[in-house]
């Protein structure tokens, strides 16, 4: 140990026996046993260096260490790293180091254990300190389902500048005691009966509402009981198990009977859908919602549903300097947090007249039409799945499958809540659910309270939200893009991109102001919101819905999964009610016309003169707010004064000292001023605004750093229990979506897209336990990033997915659509000018998508109207060819004086000499002839802005996609591998046998690998010819046997395509793809097998393998296949 820094591990020797097998100048190892269970684990005491090449050194030991797959590691201390730009309270970082620790964490596939309420681990100790979180805290996948509740917990720091930690390890994962619906029920035999039986019996209750919720009550008592002989999948697996057992040691001495073999196939058939109930448990409860697994990993969901826990567990709250750790403090402090806010009403003053800034609108009287039983069947059919229930605890999955049993009373429901006057009291309780908003939360402020409200009232609300939704458009500004169709987030983001160059580039002396709202969606009030309304004009029952709505509900905060008290709600709008956001959004609007109102009256001037402004430059996604101004304090004071009076009218607090004021063109002094007008914080560009960096100059990687780390973390998810094809979906479902939304937006930098790329291989290839290789890409990215169509993976490549999303912002642009960002670069930028012919300008982000101009015209063509923003000669118009004049017509383009003419130019203009260099050959002249017999029917219309048409139908990002693949083919055996009913890990595993990309001994050599001294034989057969796809699977002596008991004859051939395709023909019968992998697959085993494992290879165990691999996905098979398949398992016997 020294002064400053060192390493001391001890431990108790009377719980643990402790063997030290690392001792180095950074790292101490320690393999202990406990002397109760004699559980085995290691723990690896870190202390990295600073730097120099003990750095260096310490990094190289990290990535060699070995870390067994079915061992429990921890890892933990100072390792003087920090994984991305959000572990520093301060900007700043280095990149590399950031990409180097993840890329040591993701090697090692390690799973970071959080550190609960504290956000940095070390300070530099100074006035204005820098704290960053240098201290981590990593175990091994397999800790994560031996010891699921395992916690880091700070402690004070009374003398370092580290804060001390405590791990603590529990080996379950507590339980809550509330009713939650299981989806895996409805399977259930007998289920269907309990759920008619209970809701058929008669209920007496006041009212529809009280109604629905004693049959809710009454169902959920008996889905308990009823529940009680299917829910124990972990009893009854293990009993089906050990019964057996029982049977296969019976038949070791005598033949079964008939009644003893007939029970043991039931009782097969029960244990797989027993197995397929516990996938289905976990499943529901892993981290990863939008992630399908396509293969049964029971282990897998398991340990990501410990993820989960491990993230949202909330074990210490902080309130001052004081930390609380016991659950009745922490359910004392949350109580008092979210009464205060959502259970108690402040008084409000309207500060506007509403009936002058707020434009009345229409025809909203048709919200209150009655209810339709269609459109109440809409709302179910639309309905997840998969969602968390709410008090009454029943999800989606519930009201879907027992719709035609439960409807009536549902429909009575809405009827008796559209006529008025219900009281919904007792359906409108809610469960306030807790997402940590940062990494490592502390205070109750750090979550965002989403309430899970219970399924009737989820019904209505959601009936009134499709409503809404269909007008919406018509009340609120055009820069208020939160929640409202046809208004996206990535047109909120364009327009601020834009204007922002155009503010900097005025050389004008403007400011940005970021608001910040405290809990916007929960203090709002309501009568303001009433008020506001009305003015709109919503009428008397619409309000009076709203009115019973905000009037009834009733919440209580889930801390660990137990619900506090019970509030009642007095003001905001509940996170989690499909009606709130957009509810909410019409009161944030009211901001908007105040602001308009000011600058209509001249005490707001804007900050860039325009011809036709409109609004003042606001924009507000919800509520998180840009505000664009003037640098002058008399608009600052001003604008003050609005806020105030906007957060007065409604109820809000604006958070001044959380908000920040950007300066653009105008010097820190001037900029600190105005920000002492609001007593707010002077920033920089770029700042984060949605999630992404807003500034005048292109994202650095250091910007998209968070992107990066998003990914890193995702892909170190419990690698090592998945299959390669669970790691195929990992990367195509989830770790590619995580990207749409950067992608959608701008263009990402080379270097990023260069090491997201090098993510997903690793996520695809790492740890393939099934051909012993650690972590080798087994295919080429160009291969694996193809279409499966096009024999390739199915894997999105970044960058022809990033053109193809930024394409759809040319086709708004081009075709006018009625988007702010639309005319404000239009105005700007190409009054009377053709764009594409026109050089780069604007943004760096128009600049980027303009640069694709060429790229969209190669996929649409030209419907003229004014015929001023397409080309003459280079844009497609003319004919159907889907060729431009200047490819069609070379003669004539060739005379052109100016071959970036407008159509409108062409065809207005009576002069030739103004558009040819004369004399004409007479070749061109021709041509020209043709040129104006074709283009007569051409009427250009003034006004009428010309039409862009995409070539591949309606413009979507995936057509553009499969469009750019379009010239590569592939064997048509790939379209029967993807559509076979087998598990994804099986195809996965054909397509590298089809790819010829298996690491058969042939494979190895090829790669250059040395096995067994340069003996490449087959290991099945061990005869001379080298192990190659094609002898392996098809020409082996031991590979014949056992296609020989399936039926399946190969024909000769050294091409394993051709075998595949010859074969098929033979086989005319169900299933042939499905058949040939789970055989090739059970093949592929046997020789690792004896490879890796020494056990030779047999073909008892194959067919055992093979007949229980086809017992499985028999569940996958259309129903007119399962006569076939279970005839055909039960001849495998024969």
């Amino acid at each position: 140990m020294g002064a400053s820094g060192g390493i001391l591990t001890v431990w108790n020797s009377s719980l643990f026996v402790g063997s030290p097998w690392l001792i180095e100048s950074f790292a101490v190892g320690v393999s202990f046993v406990s002397t109760q269970s004699n559980e085995a684990w290691n723990l690896v005491n870190v202390y990295g260096p600073c730097q120099g090449d003990e750095r260096r050194e310490f990094v190289q030991w990290l990535f060699d260490l070995n870390i067994p797959d079915d061992e429990n590691w921890l890892i933990l201390g100072d390792f003087n790293f920090i994984r991305s730009t959000n572990n520093r309270n301060k900007p700043g970082g280095d990149a590399a180091d950031m990409l180097l620790f993840n890329e040591l964490i993701r090697a090692q596939s390690l799973m970071e254990l959080p550190v609960k309420g504290r956000a940095f681990t070390w300070s530099n100790m100074q006035d204005d300190p820098l704290l960053e979180q240098l201290d981590w805290f990593f175990s091994s996948s397999c800790w994560t389902t031996s010891y699921p509740n395992t916690m880091v917990l700070p402690l004070g720091k009374p003398v370092s500048d580290h804060i001390p930690c405590v791990v603590t390890i529990e080996s379950s994962i507590p339980r809550s005691k509330l009713f939650r619906f299981e989806n895996f029920w409805t399977n259930h035999d007998g289920f269907m009966e309990v759920v008619a039986s209970s809701w058929s019996k008669t209920c007496h209750a006041p009212n529809a509402a009280a109604r629905i919720c004693k049959k809710l009550k009454n169902l959920r008592y008996n889905l308990k009981r009823w529940s009680k002989g299917v829910s124990k999948l972990k009893v009854l697996i293990q009993n089906s198990n050990e019964t057996l057992a029982i049977m296969d040691t019976l038949e070791d001495k005598r033949p079964l009977y008939v009644q003893e073999s007939n029970f043991r196939k039931i009782l097969k058939t029960h244990l797989q859908a027993l197995l397929k109930y516990q996938n289905e448990y976990w499943r529901k409860r892993c981290t990863i919602r939008y992630f399908r697994f396509a293969d049964e990993n029971t282990k897998l969901f398991q340990s990501l549903a410990t993820e989960r826990y491990r993230h949202n567990a909330i074990a210490m709250l902080r309130v001052g300097e004081v930390e609380i750790h016991d659950h009745v403090g922490k359910e004392g402090v949350l109580f008092n947090t979210y009464k205060e806010c959502l259970g108690s009403s402040k008084p409000t003053s309207m500060r506007f007249d509403l009936s002058r800034i707020i434009r009345r609108i229409d025809g909203l009287d048709q919200l209150s039409a009655p209810f339709s039983t269609e459109e109440i069947d809409a709302v179910i059919k639309e309905m997840p799945s998969d969602r968390a229930p709410g008090p009454d605890g029943f999800s989606g999955c519930f009201l879907k499958k027992c719709w035609q049993i439960i409807k009536s009373d549902f429909y009575d429901l809405c009827h008796a809540f559209h006529a008025g006057g219900l009281d919904i009291t007792s359906i409108s309780e809610g469960y306030i659910t807790l997402i940590p908003k940062i990494s490592s939360p502390e205070t109750a402020n750090d979550f965002r309270p989403i309430t899970l409200l219970n399924c009737c009232l989820k019904i209505i609300t959601k009936i009134l939200a499709n409503r809404l939704q269909k007008v919406i458009l018509k009340i609120i500004h055009r820069n208020q893009y939160g929640f409202i169709k046809g208004r996206t987030i990535q047109d909120c983001l364009a327009w601020s991109y834009e204007y922002i160059h155009q503010c900097h580039s005025s050389g004008r002396e403007i400011v940005l102001l970021k608001l910040d709202f405290a809990k916007a969606f929960d203090t709002i009030e309501h009568a303001p919101m009433l008020d506001i309304m009305k003015h709109m004009g919503f009428d008397d029952r619409w309000l009076g819905w709203m009115e019973t709505i905000f009037g009834s509900g009733v919440s209580s905060v889930l801390l660990n999964g137990v619900p506090g008290r019970k509030f009642k709600c007095k003001c905001g709008v509940r996170q989690g009610d499909p009606l709130s956001p957009m509810i909410f959004v019409l009161a944030a609007d009211l901001l908007q016309a105040a602001i308009n109102d000011a600058y209509t009256q001249g005490l707001l001037e804007l900050p860039i003169p325009r011809e036709n402004a409109g609004d003042f430059p606001v924009v507000q996604y919800a509520d998180d707010t840009i505000l664009v101004m003037q640098s002058c304090p008399t608009q600052a004071a001003r604008m003050k004064l609005i806020l105030e009076d906007y957060a007065a009218s409604v109820g809000l607090k604006i958070n001044f000292h959380k908000s920040t004021l950007i300066p653009i063109n105008a010097d820190h002094q001037h900029a600190s001023g105005l920000a002492g007008v609001f007593g707010c914080s002077v920033g920089t560009l770029p700042f984060t605004y949605l999630g992404l960096p807003m500034g005048t100059t292109r994202p650095s990687v250091l910007d998209l750093m968070p992107l990066v780390h998003s990914v890193e973390r995702k892909t170190s998810t419990a690698l090592s229990l998945m299959s390669s094809g669970a790691k195929l979906t990992l990367v195509n479902s989830v770790i590619t979506s995580m990207l749409i939304y950067a992608m959608c937006t701008i263009k990402l930098h080379p270097k990023v897209v260069e090491h997201l790329d090098k993510l997903r291989r690793y996520c695809l290839w790492a740890k393939n336990s099934d051909d012993g290789i650690k972590a080798n890409s087994l295919a080429a990215w160009e291969l694996v990033c193809r279409p499966k169509r096009c024999g390739g993976l199915g894997v999105i490549d970044i960058k022809i997915q990033n053109a193809a999303l930024l394409l759809k912002y040319l086709f708004k642009f081009y075709n006018r659509e009625d988007v702010p960002w639309v005319q404000l670069v239009w105005e700007a930028y190409y009054p009377n000018k053709v764009p594409h012919a026109t050089e780069l300008m604007g943004s760096f982000w128009w600049k980027d998508v303009m640069q694709l101009s060429g790229t969209f015209r190669g996929v649409a063509r030209v419907i003229p109207g004014d015929g001023c923003s397409s080309l003459f000669w280079k844009d497609v118009w003319f004919s159907d060819t889907g060729s431009a004049l200047m490819d069609t017509h070379p003669r004539a383009f060739s005379y052109a004086l100016n071959e970036d003419d407008s159509i409108a130019m062409v065809l207005r203009t009576t002069d030739p000499a103004m558009i040819f260099s004369l004399p004409l050959s007479v070749q061109a002249r021709e041509e020209i002839r043709e040129i104006q017999q074709g283009s007569s029917h051409v009427s250009l219309e003034n006004g009428s802005p010309d039409v862009w048409v995409c070539d591949l139908g309606r413009y979507s990002s995936k057509k553009y996609y499969n469009h750019c693949f379009k010239q590569v083919k592939a064997d048509e055996a790939f379209g029967w591998l993807w559509k076979a009913k087998c598990p994804i890990k099986f195809k996965m595993f054909g397509w590298l046998l089809m790819v010829d990309r298996l690491n058969t001994r042939n494979m190895l050599k090829r790669r250059h690998y040395n096995v067994d001294g340069g003996d490449y034989t087959c290991m099945l057969c061990q005869n001379p010819p080298e192990e190659t796809v094609e002898h392996l699977f098809f020409t082996c002596p031991f590979a014949q046997q056992c296609w020989s008991r399936i039926g399946l004859m190969w024909p000769g051939g050294t091409n394993r395509l051709a075998i595949l395709h010859g074969g098929r023909e033979d086989w005319r019968r169900p299933l042939f793809m499905d058949i040939f992998l789970l055989a090739a697959w059970s093949l592929w085993m046997e020789r690792n097998n004896q490879h890796f494992r020494g056990i030779p290879r047999s073909f008892v165990a194959w067919l055992v393998r093979f007949k229980l691999l086809l017992g499985l996905v028999i569940h996958n098979c259309p129903e007119k296949v399962h006569p076939f398949l279970s005839d055909f398992i039960v001849n495998l016997d024969s």
